[in-house]
């Protein structure tokens, strides 16, 4: 029980700072939605996750794991269909300038939306469980 409201609160958690810094996803609703989010990530993460592993594992066993970031994106478009309060867009990217390194403005499609947010979630909750752990 303990490990499920874990996932719960650092996938809400994820959820909403990825909101924050990116443009490309809205959470309508407040903190009940991010709560309702995070809990049907939690439970897609528990039960469709493991599915999508096994049936993709030649993919994933080629790709070196890499495969996974897709299955995180589908995860997420699952989210996005279960949960209506949650939209992930095509956002574009301003950019950064920081002595003297340049990173360009940059246009991410709603694929390469799904993709950089699952990216992100699974970052921010890995470094959670990180901090958390004892």
């Amino acid at each position: 029980m303990k490990k499920i409201l874990r996932s719960i609160a650092f996938n809400s958690f994820s959820l909403f700072l990825t909101s924050q810094v990116f443009s490309g996803v809205r959470i309508l609703g407040g903190l009940g939605a991010v709560l309702l989010s995070g809990a049907v990530l939690s439970l897609l993460s528990l039960t469709l996750k493991p599915v999508l592993k096994l049936l993709s594992f030649p993919i994933n066993a080629i790709t070196f794991g890499t495969f996974t970031i897709v299955i995180n994106a589908i995860i997420l478009y699952i989210l996005t269909l279960f949960v209506k309060q949650i939209s992930i867009h095509a956002f574009i990217w301003q950019g950064i300038s920081y002595a003297g390194f340049v990173v360009p403005k940059f246009s991410f499609g709603t694929i390469m939306a799904f993709l950089l947010i699952a990216i992100s979630l699974s970052c921010i909750k890995i470094a959670l469980e990180w901090l958390t752990q004892s």
